[in-house]
């Protein structure tokens, strides 16, 4: 299961991250609970689901201990049954990362654009930068970075939407959430992270060719 966390009662119309340039640019925004919101729901659901899972281990022999054991040590090697789609927030990754730790066979992603790009970038009203979930702040930038460094974050998916010149110019709020990044993902994050210095180019490499595969349950691809 492949998810798009939004609360849609809560981003309503926004158009971007609810935050200080929102407010400058007078343009209504997404607070990022929007997103965290329907995460920690879902964790709950994918932590009731392990537990089933993990009771059904014991029945079958071994005692609840030793099932809990069991679930536990296989967790990483686990197919993971729930992936959650772009995620854009620094809470975000604190609830993922709880949640791997307790053991969940969740993953996560992070786009491109959400590793380069801030809301601050919306001050040019460039129609191509209004995306779903929105460009978040600075602090939400870096910790997605982090994440992905640490191993947090699973792969990086560019979330790729392409839209016609004709649809995107138009006002800002009235423009098509989306963007393109497919053919430009490679270039723009090595000139973007692995040159300053922000992560090594075998992070990249993995988060975006072993990391999709291994959510997917596909085999790693090889040079060979």
């Amino acid at each position: 299961v492949l998810l798009h966390l939004e609360d849609r009662a809560l981003s309503a119309a926004g158009v971007m991250h609810e935050g200080r340039w929102s407010a400058r640019l007078g343009l209504r925004g997404v607070p990022y609970t929007a997103e965290t919101g329907p995460l920690a729901r879902d964790l709950q659901v994918v932590a009731y689901a392990a537990a089933e899972e993990e009771a059904l281990i014991a029945v079958r022999g071994g005692g609840a201990e030793a099932g809990r054991s069991r679930t536990l040590e296989h967790a990483p090697e686990r197919e993971p049954f729930v992936h959650f789609q772009h995620l854009s927030a620094a809470e975000s990754l604190r609830l993922l990362t709880g949640a791997k730790s307790a053991g969940l066979p969740v993953t996560c992603e992070v786009t491109p654009h959400h590793l380069l790009l801030t809301d601050e970038a919306v001050r040019s009203f460039d129609q191509n930068l209004k995306v779903n979930p929105p460009l978040r702040s600075e602090s939400d930038r870096r910790a997605l970075v982090t994440g992905l460094v640490e191993g947090a974050i699973d792969c990086i998916g560019t979330d790729h939407a392409p839209h016609a010149p004709h649809e995107k110019e138009v006002p800002f709020e009235e423009a098509p959430f989306g963007t393109v990044g497919l053919e430009t993902a490679f270039a723009a994050l090595y000139g973007g992270l692995v040159v300053p210095g922000d992560i090594s180019l075998g992070v990249l490499i993995r988060a975006l060719s072993s990391g999709p595969c291994r959510v997917l349950g596909a085999p790693a691809p090889q040079l060979q």
